[in-house]
């Protein structure tokens, strides 16, 4: 029998016992159920990923790109929930983003282990969802605070109506405002405040003071609003770990209850978490309790949500654990050969020694050797895409292109207006004047309309409409909350939970709530200026049917406009033929072929898999293929010894590489690789390692083929008469 103990809190007695837990015994027959026909349908795992399924110890995992580390977690969690007997003791999944928790709906959400999966006790969710419905929600009811509304944009709204209340810190913020706006910069400072700590004191997002004096009269103020909103129930996300840390404080036995209550628990792409979450994970599942088992998995090279500037990296028990014991590597990946495999690996801050054994489909299509760099001049920048677009339509069949996902993506892709001549190009909107980077994947849209695109951009991508559904609604949802006093949750079906609502209060509303749907997410209706003035009564409409109480539509004047001039010229985005595309869509013809190649960020498709990928080069303090010549040529692995803005390059360059199945290409300045006879040399060594280097000419690529013998005989004949021999060439 493993320890017990009581613990004793005021008004009540709590009796908390630490009962013996026997982790599920995982054999080989088990793995041949769940990749049998009825369930996953999979091959049959190798040894360490069978090794991982049957692991029952805390365990962390580096696991490569394409190493299908989310299917490995899949089966995992089929097996443990099949052979599970504990009713009052679950299975606790984490994550940073709902990415997981969809992928296990797909596969198993239909299955009876799945249906098991998602009920009580098991959790699966984010980090961010656990503690919220296990610390901070309870602690703030508990003292007899509402929870209105748990959403950045609301509280945010809230706090700037709240702010005409206090006198001082209206005008501190007002000039404050002014004086940025002189500067060209358009900042909202409400949205940058952060509740500190549990005396409301009034912070930014990196956690400094809003005010130097912290007693003078405006920071006072600062901390009476964010009180007074706090009291009224709306609060942001981040700030939800403030009530969650103080529950332990105040109750440290919550810790000792949520281990018997999830003895297993594992985490997915630990590598972005944040400093915070590492620190209330440890106090709450700390991999020193031999008690449970916490398997961490993730990939430190791909960490590119802890880039500069951004919230500090995790070093509460950092990810990887190297302990042999608790240590598992991946490093083989199903996703690409090991041409790409090769020409990655450098770039890995920690390599990994990547190994290629994909692709899995497609896989007789070979294009070894067929793996480019491009290099541009200043003036052939925006024929990058075509000059891509023609080289896809040369290697890939017809069928491929069409069914396949083709995507040109940079580190920068803001727009950029201001631009010195030897920065350019300094984003993707400058290979091409019809990028939309408000069009991520998965992004904070600031308008309706943003919505709609998003949506549209989210059908496009996985080829169904309850993705786009799901979006528009949110967009209905999110309105509703600032145009209403009372406040619209944001449930995990959020379209049936409108159509419900709509039904019973108003059948004309909710027919033309349809309409929109249908047109918008199903049939991808255009969304121009003039289509928009046409139906945003109809969205008003709608949304006032959908409220309770008093509304008001004036609220939300900036949320239903049109977003922005440069988009209000056009519908979205123009192909290279000039035709409406939308969805960052540039569509390269060529005698009647086509390819449609999809732009974004980096950051915009981790995770993700292509058929082909143009890494762009962008410009953040310097070019990065500048900055990162050395691993380009072959002189450098990893990241030892780099400083932080070359570990970001690093890192942003792996993930980019490792998107492909079956073409990796990158677009770069000719200076990038240097000058006279170093860019001769350069151009040699980047053959050397396995790629074609060719020079842009409107939408053709001249190759450097001929260049490199030319390059070599002369070599050869140079070596020849240092050395006082005969010219073997003939040509001294």
């Amino acid at each position: 029998m493993k320890q017990r103990c009581q613990i004793s809190t005021s008004g009540a007695r709590v009796v908390t016992t630490i009962n013996d837990f026997a982790f599920p015994h995982i054999e080989d027959e088990d793995i041949d159920w769940v990749c049998g026909p009825d369930h996953l349908d999979l091959d049959s795992f190798d040894k360490p990923r069978r090794d991982f399924l049957k692991s029952d110890k805390t365990l962390d995992v580096e696991a490569c790109p394409g190493s299908g580390k989310t299917t490995l977690l899949v089966a995992k969690l089929a097996i443990l929930v099949k052979k599970w007997t504990y009713r009052t003791r679950g299975i606790c999944v984490l994550s940073h983003t709902n990415v997981a928790r969809e992928e296990i709906e797909k596969r198993l959400g239909r299955t009876a282990v799945g249906q098991r999966l998602f009920a009580y006790p098991h959790f699966i969710g984010t980090i961010h969802g656990f503690v919220n419905q296990f610390l901070a929600i309870p602690w703030v009811r508990s003292n007899g605070f509402p929870i209105v509304a748990i959403d950045d944009e609301i509280c945010t709204n809230v706090r700037r109506k709240k702010l005409f209340n206090f006198n001082r810190l209206f005008h501190a913020i007002r000039i404050k405002e002014e004086a940025l706006r002189k500067k060209g910069e358009n900042v909202d400072l409400v949205r940058k405040w952060r509740i500190g700590d549990r005396s409301f004191l009034g912070v930014d997002k990196k956690g400094k003071a809003i005010f130097k004096d912290q007693n003078g009269p405006s920071a006072k103020e600062l901390s009476q609003l964010l009180k007074a909103v706090f009291h009224e129930g709306y609060h942001r996300h981040d700030e939800m770990f403030i009530w969650a840390e103080a529950l332990i404080e105040d109750y440290p036995i919550v810790t000792e209850v949520l281990r018997q209550r999830f003895p297993i628990v594992l985490i997915d792409e630990m590598q972005d978490t944040t400093e915070r979450q590492a620190q209330i994970l440890n106090r709450l599942f700390p991999r020193t309790d031999e008690r449970i088992a916490v398997q961490r998995v993730g990939d430190s090279n791909q960490a590119i949500f802890n880039f500069v500037g951004s919230e500090e990296k995790a070093v509460t028990d950092p990810f990887p654990d190297l302990e042999k014991s608790q240590y598992m590597h991946l490093p083989n990946s199903y996703r690409f050969g090991q041409q790409i495999a090769g020409l990655a690996d450098p770039f890995a801050v920690v390599p990994q020694k990547l190994q290629g054994n994909g692709p899995q489909k497609w896989a007789e299509h070979d294009v070894a050797g067929r793996h480019a760099i491009f290099l541009f001049t200043k003036e052939e920048v925006e024929s990058v895409l075509k000059a891509y677009g023609s080289y896809l339509l040369k290697i890939f069949s017809d069928d491929i292109l069409k069914e396949g996902r083709f995507t040109a993506v940079g580190a920068v892709h803001k727009v950029i207006t201001k631009c010195k001549d030897k920065h350019y190009p300094k984003t993707v909107c400058h290979y091409w004047d019809g990028y939309d980077p408000d069009l991520k994947l998965d992004p904070n849209p600031q308008t309706f309309v943003e919505y709609i695109r998003i949506a549209q951009t989210k059908a496009s991508a996985c080829k169904e409409a309850y993705m786009a559904v799901e979006k528009i609604a949110e967009a209905f949802i999110r309105l509703v909350n600032l145009i209403c006093e009372s406040t619209l949750k944001r449930k995990v079906r959020k379209h049936r939970a409108l159509i419900e609502r709509l039904k019973d209060r108003d059948v004309e509303q909710h027919s033309t709530y349809l309409d929109l749907i249908v047109g918008w997410a199903v049939r991808h209706e255009e969304i121009s200026v003039s289509s928009w003035n046409q139906k945003r009564d109809n969205v008003g409409n709608i949304a006032h049917a959908l409220c309770d109480g008093i509304c008001d539509l004036s609220l939300a004047r900036d949320f239903l406009a049109w977003p922005g001039d440069k988009r209000s010229n056009h519908n979205i985005s123009l192909t290279a033929t000039g035709k409406a595309k939308g969805s960052n869509i540039f569509e390269y013809d060529q005698n009647g072929r086509k390819v449609s190649i999809h732009l974004g960020s980096i950051h915009s498709i981790k995770g993700q898999t292509h058929t082909a990928i143009l890494l762009l080069e962008t410009f953040y303090k310097a070019h990065v293929f500048k900055k990162l010549q050395r691993w380009l040529v072959g002189d450098k692995r990893g990241g030892n010894n780099e400083g932080s803005e070359n570990l970001q390059h690093l890192r942003l360059n792996y993930v980019a590489m490792t998107r492909p199945t079956h073409l990796l290409c990158l677009a770069m300045r000719e200076g990038a690789i240097g000058s006279g006879q170093t860019f001769n040399k350069n151009v040699v060594r980047l053959r050397a390692r396995g790629w074609r280097v060719g020079r842009v000419n409107g939408p053709n690529i001249e190759w450097l083929d001929k260049h490199i013998s030319q390059l070599k005989l002369f070599s050869c004949h140079n070596r020849a008469l240092k050395n006082g021999r005969q010219d073997p060439m003939g040509i001294g």
